[in-house]
Order: structure tokens, then sequence, then C-alpha cells
């Protein structure tokens, strides 16, 4: 069992990635199940957090939450490519995930929301990862919507700020620490959206 698993879950839970990634790879020489779940969580990528989620269920196969994760990242979910009076743009296509991230939802200069962002094909949701705490909870924001995603420098200087703006002026503010990949991401999918 690697002794820096807690260590490692420290950083995830107060957004620390790259601190997390560093110590990850002093783990690996003692790498357990849980190390290999924790690795999953900041993946670089969807493939390399599979790969993860599948050696932590090699050792250990009643891993709930690798389990949980494995599935919610399967090509499964994704529409067949058969289909083809479904539109990309079609009201009617299934919605499918595209990627998650943890991040924090900036409702104010004093609230402030841990969760995770789920980027569909038609629409950007977050959740609260601890349900009851403070905040909405809850964010549901359609791409027909969103007149703008841009970068900002969100706190103590770090460039890990996204603001989201509808076109009907209001704004959304979340710090992550892959900022470029999701604004690309959002920008590739409103250019969809016209």
């Amino acid at each position: 069992m690697s002794k820096l698993n807690n260590e490692i879950r420290q950083r995830i839970d107060s957004f620390d990635i790259e601190g997390a990634r560093a110590l990850l790879r002093q783990a690996v020489s003692d790498a357990n199940a849980e190390t290999y779940y924790l690795a999953s969580l900041v993946a670089l990528d969807t493939k390399q957090a599979q790969r993860f989620l599948e050696k932590c269920l090699t050792l250990d196969p009643k891993h709930n939450d690798a389990r949980h994760k494995l599935r919610e990242l399967s090509p499964s979910e994704k529409p067949q490519a058969t289909s083809p009076k479904v539109t990309r743009n079609s009201p009617t296509q299934a919605e499918y995930t595209l990627t998650k991230t943890s991040c924090v939802w900036i409702e104010s200069a004093i609230v402030s929301t841990n969760g995770e962002m789920t980027i569909t094909n038609q629409r950007i949701k977050f959740e609260e990862k601890f349900l009851g705490m403070r905040g909405k909870g809850r964010l549901e924001i359609p791409f027909k919507s969103i007149a703008s995603v841009l970068p900002f420098i969100a706190w103590l200087g770090m460039p890990d700020g996204v603001k989201i703006t509808l076109k009907s002026g209001k704004e959304y503010k979340f710090r992550m620490y892959n900022r470029e990949a999701i604004i690309n991401l959002i920008d590739k999918e409103l250019l969809r959206y016209g």
C-alpha cells in the first residue's frame, strides 16, 4: 500500500493537481489499487484515466469508485454513428459526456463551491462534490445560451479561471487546473451551435 495515498488525496481535494501528479510519480513503486484510482482523477485525458481505472480494478475488482468512474468514461455512452437521421445539433440526439473535470464554482467574492464540471454535447453541468455544505449544488448551462467563454486570473494571480458569459449577460466563473483544454472544448462545441 502506498504511504502517499492520503497526501495525494489531500492535494487533489485542494486542487493542487501538479502536486498530486508529482506525488503519484513517487508512489509508482509502491502503488496499490487506490493509488491508480487517484491517478485517474488527475489523468491528462480520458484514455489515460481509463487505463488507470482498469489497473485499479485489476488489483481490486471490488473498488466501487473505480467501477463507477470507468462506467462514466465508457465510450458506450456515445450515440451510434449508424443513425443517419440525427445531426450534431439535433434536439433529439442523445446527450453524451465529452469530458469531466474537478473545479471550483466562484459564486461571489466570499462563496465558492467545490465540484465537478461535466461537458456534454449539449450543455455544461456543474455538480457540487459535497452536497449540502454550501452553494447551489447544481448548475446547467445549455450551449445555445452561451455568448462567450474566456480565461481570467481567478486566485492569487493564478491563470486558472474560466468565465462563461451568457447571452443574457449573466456570468459564471470557475477555477480549474486544465482551463485551456476546457476553453478549447467549449469553443469547439459552441461553433456547432452557431
